[in-house]
């Protein structure tokens, strides 16, 4: 069976698919609507017959291919076949449910997620668990589960998503290249299960999870180092839950390890970078070790010495500098950090607009770090303007927020 944009409607075949079953399915697409349905039972020494009908709508109808209102798929396929030829139907299938994901991303019709939904859950049920394909089909269905969850919220389908990437990475074998990718997206599951729900089992899970792939990882994999930049964050992320000592050793070390396998001149350098020096930082704030406070305001220099000025995370990584200066200051008492502090959190102001949320705080921070200098020097400069940058903080804070009346105090 092919399918075809304008023409006649194609035949209705029926073929057999899995041999041995006990009913199936019939898949319909009329008028743009899939229909999923059980065949009646047969009896056990017949063969269950599985078929997808593809019906374009009326035959003058001209849809341009690929069209976002297209009701039928630009591609060619067959689902005849026995048990032995179940990887080529699926192929086909898995054109249909590529289409209609790309249609979803264009357009937005929530119909046609649940589409791919109930097609890859009918190949589920009709792959045998032996088939090599059972992994790959447990994994796609998990994908679009965990799609749908992000837009809906429905934390059943996140429950779906997460078995179904559990079954994948089960029944794939460890010398294969699709482990770790299947590890690595059954970890991201759970990090997002453990931010809906903050449940420390989730976050253990994920971890563990990660840690298989990036053990199963060759060091020339160019995924490698991503893999540790994110076994990092999730050491760091259990570290803020439970303040666990070895948490942020170990985010520190494997943040190194991206960072020394990633080259100078890739992007994503300076944001790792950052993840190393905040994780200095929380083992400075736990341990008080100065080697870190200095390690990580080198690595914020050397990460902000790199990134243009119109980068969205600039401010807030000029932001963190002025805090790491501001923490040595009151270690020190060195009216250079203080200088420095002072600096970059005008610069950080100077780069926003005063409709961003984040500016009176950063305007109020500034005054105190102003007023904190004219407190050691007594110079009526700095008093003056501590006045005037606080006063600006007031003016462009709304009237009902939270933090109107601490900065009317200061």
């Amino acid at each position: 069976m092919s399918c075809s944009i304008v023409g006649p409607k194609p035949s209705v075949s029926h073929s057999p698919a899995l041999r041995g079953k006990q009913g199936g399915h019939t898949i319909l697409d009329v008028n743009n609507e899939i229909l999923l349905k059980e065949e009646p039972k047969v009896p056990s020494h017949a063969a269950s017959y599985t078929r997808l009908q593809w019906i374009s709508g009326p035959e003058s109808q001209t849809v341009p291919l690929g069209s976002p209102t297209s009701p039928v798929f630009p591609c060619h396929g067959s689902l005849d076949g026995t048990n032995d030829e179940i990887p080529g139907n699926y192929e086909y299938i898995e054109k249909v449910c590529g289409y209609l994901l790309s249609r979803f991303k264009q357009v937005g019709t929530f119909t046609d997620l649940n589409r791919v939904i109930s097609l890859r859950k009918v190949v589920l049920k009709l792959t045998p668990n032996d088939h090599p394909i059972k992994c790959t089909v447990s994994e796609n269905l998990g994908a679009v589960l965990q799609m749908r969850f992000e837009r809906t919220g429905n934390l059943i389908d996140l429950e779906k998503a997460i078995f179904q990437l559990q079954n994948a990475a089960k029944l794939t074998p460890d010398r294969t290249a699709d482990k770790p990718n299947r590890l690595f997206s059954l970890a991201g599951a759970f990090r997002v299960r453990y931010q809906r729900l903050q449940n420390l089992n989730d976050l253990n899970q994920a971890i563990s999870s990660l840690e298989q792939a990036v053990v199963l990882l060759p060091d020339h994999d160019t995924n490698k180092p991503s893999r540790y930049n994110y076994l990092g964050n999730l050491f760091q992320l259990r570290f803020r839950h439970s303040r666990r000592n070895a948490d942020i050793h170990q985010a520190i070390s494997f943040t190194q390890k991206a960072i020394d396998l990633t080259p100078n001149n890739n992007p994503t350098k300076s944001s790792r970078l950052i993840n190393l020096a905040n994780a200095l930082k929380s083992r400075f704030e736990l341990l008080g070790t100065v080697d870190d406070l200095e390690n990580a305001i080198c690595l914020l220099q050397t990460s902000i010495g790199s990134t243009p000025d119109g980068h969205p995370d600039k401010p807030s990584r000029l932001g963190t500098l002025a805090e790491m200066l501001r923490m040595r200051f009151r270690r020190f008492g060195n009216i250079d950090d203080l200088n420095l502090s002072i600096s970059s959190i005008q610069t950080v102001i100077n780069l926003m607009p005063d409709s961003h949320n984040a500016k009176p705080s950063l305007l109020n921070n500034l005054g105190n770090s102003i007023h904190q200098r004219f407190a050691l020097l007594g110079d009526d400069k700095d008093l003056e303007e501590a006045i005037r940058i606080k006063q600006t903080a007031v003016n462009i804070t709304p009237e009902n927020h939270p933090d109107i009346m601490p900065h009317i105090g200061n």
